[in-house]
């Protein structure tokens, strides 16, 4: 049995690729801090209050549920992926961080782990507008 692979599904697998690749790299221009490191430690931002740091990190929330929510919840899913995307731009209202215990800060701007970032949530979002092709013409997700 050779099985192709539905666009959808296609821009799906390159949408995890994309984000397992933004974990790898940095996530500052100015700084060795990685996507994963970012993804792991980013939830400790709720304690700081709602900053532009931790809003952007629930967009991680938004696309796992958006890729995992079971296909027949299309509504569902793009509005996650549209979560995604945006808070994920929310990223960009970040000019500094804490840096040591003294309370300095460090300025910094978006590294290329965002652009990957950013274009995985995109290609998740653009996988729900394709008609899934077992399904006789319906709309799937």
């Amino acid at each position: 049995m050779n099985k192709k692979l539905s666009i959808r599904q296609r821009l799906v697998i390159c949408s995890v690729f994309l984000y397992a690749i933004a974990c790898a790299y940095p996530i500052f221009r100015e700084d060795d801090y990685t996507g994963i490191t970012a993804l792991l430690r980013g939830w400790i931002g709720v304690v700081g209050g709602v900053s532009p740091v931790f809003l952007s990190w629930l967009a991680n929330i938004a696309y796992f549920i958006a890729l995992l929510v079971p296909a027949r919840s299309r509504t569902i899913k793009i509005g996650c992926s549209i979560a995604s995307l945006l808070l994920g731009l929310s990223f960009l209202a970040v000019k500094e961080i804490p840096f040591d215990e003294g309370g300095s800060n460090l300025d910094v701007s978006p590294g290329i782990a965002f652009y990957f970032w950013m274009a995985g949530f995109s290609m998740l979002y653009c996988s729900h507008f394709f008609i899934k092709e077992n399904t006789g013409g319906k709309a799937g997700g």
